[in-house]
Formats: C-alpha cells, sequence, structure tokens
C-alpha cells in the first residue's frame, strides 16, 4: 500500500462531506473509518480525529437540507463495526 499524502487526506475529507452531504450514510462511514484508519497509522491523537470527523458533520449539515445527519451516521457506522467484526468470525 502507498503512503497517503495530504491531498489523499483532503480528498478522503471532500468524498466523506459530499457522501453525507448527498445522505448517503454507508459511504461516508466507510470513508471516516478509513480517515480514521489513516489517523492511527500516523499516530495522530484520537482528539484530532474527532475534531476532523465533527468538521466533516457540520460541512456536510451546512451543504444539504438532509436530516438528521449525525444520528444517521452514528448508526451507519455502528452497522460498519459490527459488519466488520462479525466478518472477522468473532
Amino acid at each position: 500500500m502507498r503512503a497517503m499524502n495530504e491531498f489523499d487526506i483532503n480528498d478522503l475529507i471532500d468524498n466523506a462531506i459530499e457522501s453525507l452531504s448527498s445522505d448517503t450514510m454507508n459511504s461516508g462511514a466507510e470513508e471516516l473509518a478509513e480517515l480514521a484508519e489513516v489517523w492511527h497509522r500516523a499516530g495522530l491523537p484520537v482528539e484530532s480525529f474527532e475534531d476532523i470527523r465533527g468538521h466533516i458533520v457540520q460541512a456536510a449539515e451546512q451543504q444539504t437540507d438532509a436530516y438528521f445527519i449525525r444520528e444517521k451516521l452514528v448508526l451507519a457506522e455502528r452497522k460498519l463495526r459490527d459488519t466488520r467484526y462479525f466478518s472477522m468470525g468473532k
């Protein structure tokens, strides 16, 4: 896997905002999960990821009239975690 650069990270952020603002929560959750993985591999603090996640959700809310983005995202993230957990055979 090649190393990600700042443009790749910006693309992930932009894609997450676009997915959430267009009400495609599963894609948004997957992009946020990928971004979290990048954050983790880079050794960045969890707090800074929480800040960028909040920025992404807020930006999506400002770009759309979709309702309950935060709530839908939490459900999509939970579903994604459950799917990954069970696919690992646990």
